[in-house]
């Protein structure tokens, strides 16, 4: 430990940024992720410096585990503010219209008629304007399956709108 203790020196430093408010809690993850990385890192293999190795190692671990605090922060709706003002605009009809869309694909998922990934997917990519990387990022996928995991609900959907009322036309939103 005393070895790398310059490494999680500058690791502190470096993301002080992160966490202002709960240093210690900085020192927590940067310790967790340090015993992680101590214990996934091959010590035989000797094509790169071991130092620098646990260095990049921790650093990303680090940024990664606060990139997904940050995300799951920017997701969390605040009661006290309009959630979709900086969505949408101030037109109260495509306000209606959104939450309307996020009611009934809540109902979908409820039902079973679309996964919990596809309903993550569709609003992530679909309703919030994220990205289709940061949404399979965030579910733990790669960007291939997140896609064609998009493409399969967004056509259950309308196969689900065309069996429930073939006659009427929804206002596209997908």
């Amino acid at each position: 430990m005393a070895i790398f203790w310059p490494i999680l020196i500058a690791i502190h430093r470096k993301s002080a940024r992160y966490d202002s408010e709960y240093p210690d809690e900085l020192w927590q993850k940067i310790y967790w992720y340090f015993s992680e990385t101590i214990q996934s890192t091959d010590l035989q293999d000797r094509e790169y410096p071991i130092a620098s190795r646990i260095y990049l190692k921790l650093k990303d671990s680090v940024r990664d585990s606060y990139r997904s605090d940050w995300k799951h922060q920017k997701r969390l709706l605040n009661i006290d503010d309009d959630p979709f003002k900086n969505l949408i605009g101030d037109d109260p009809s495509v306000k209606v219209r959104v939450r309307d869309w996020i009611s009934y694909f809540q109902y979908l998922q409820r039902k079973g008629l679309i996964s919990e990934i596809d309903y993550h997917l569709i609003i992530g990519s679909v309703i919030y304007g994220e990205s289709l990387h940061d949404c399979a990022f965030d579910l733990g996928l790669t960007y291939e399956i997140a896609k064609k995991l998009r493409q399969r609900a967004l056509k259950k959907i309308r196969d689900i709108q065309k069996k429930l009322s073939p006659n009427r036309r929804f206002k596209p939103l997908l």
